[in-house]
């Protein structure tokens, strides 16, 4: 995860793409009261079982994540925090094919559909590694999306490990 301080925006942390479990980590250290992260991958899915089983407030999903962020959400009465990061990574020696249903590179679009069917609309949603997501996805389209969860969404793309790395949509 590229920032250091995952500021704490709501009581509830949502990812996709646990990878390492670093942002859960930072989301623990931020003080988020509950934490899902959905990782597809078995091997990092196992190693994310073992690294935080003692973490009551830690909650790991196997799967999809543009399959099933909507379950995992659907019965939350509350603003969530998103942190969208599930994705292929072609030179991950672990990560052998893309796994996904779609085998889109990036499940972005569809995580935005299913965040617009919860009953609440004005989550904090945060999108990394937009740099390599605009080579496959127009940053329009995703606004778009974004602004059709809520029209009073302000979008704006923040730093990173790199400039523009991070877009983060909240109402102000």
């Amino acid at each position: 995860m590229p920032i250091t301080n995952l500021k704490k925006f709501s009581k509830i942390f949502v990812e996709t793409g646990t990878y390492y479990g670093d942002t859960i980590r930072k989301a623990i250290e931020s003080g988020y009261e509950e934490i899902h992260s959905i990782e597809i991958n078995d091997f990092y899915y196992q190693k994310n079982k073992i690294n935080f089983e003692f973490n009551k407030n830690v909650y790991l999903h196997k799967g999809d994540s543009s399959l099933i962020l909507f379950d995992i959400i659907k019965d939350m009465n509350e603003q969530i925090t998103f942190w969208l990061d599930g994705h292929y990574m072609s030179q991950d020696k672990n990560q052998k094919e893309n796994q996904t249903e779609s085998k889109k590179i990036y499940p972005i679009l569809e995580e935005l559909n299913l965040i617009s069917l919860h009953k609440i609309k004005n989550h904090i949603v945060m999108i990394d590694d937009m740099n390599d997501i605009i080579n496959h996805i127009d940053i329009n389209i995703i606004k778009e999306k974004i602004l059709r969860i809520n029209k009073n969404y302000k979008i704006s793309l923040i730093k990173g490990q790199q400039e523009d790395e991070i877009l983060i949509a909240q109402i102000q």
